[in-house]
């Protein structure tokens, strides 16, 4: 395989912790209805993608409405968001694994890997 032999670590650029957070806009309960929305409720342009961004979603529609703050998570880098499920590592378009229920969109800086490290760094997580 193409992985065979990489050693592939998360690894961040410096600049990353001072990152501004993208626009959102909220609903009346404080929620994001998507990541990357503007005031004016347009998309805004992509961050790059070697951005690496935390998708946070409302566990279940329950926990939405008591406000329990109980989260699934994603990943998004490379325009794939990934996260674990019931049948592990799986994958959707970013915000988009309940778009109902997503929260919000956090930078977490960006990668320096490749997108075919990114690649087996997620082939190496399913096994």
């Amino acid at each position: 395989s193409d992985c065979a032999g990489r050693s592939v670590g998360l690894r961040m650029h410096e600049e990353s912790r001072t990152l501004p957070t993208p626009a959102h806009r909220g609903n009346q309960d404080g929620h994001s209805e998507g990541p990357h929305v503007d005031a004016d409720g347009w998309r805004a342009a992509r961050d790059p993608e070697d951005m690496v961004l935390l998708h946070m979603y409302d566990l279940t529609y329950l926990t939405k409405l008591s406000r329990l703050p109980l989260f699934h998570v994603g990943v998004e880098v490379f325009n794939r968001e990934r996260f674990f499920g019931v049948w592990g590592v799986q994958s959707c378009r970013p915000g988009h694994y309940s778009q109902y229920m997503h929260r919000e969109a956090v930078p977490l800086g960006r990668t320096r890997l490749t997108p075919g490290e990114v690649y087996c760094l997620v082939a190496k997580l399913k096994k």
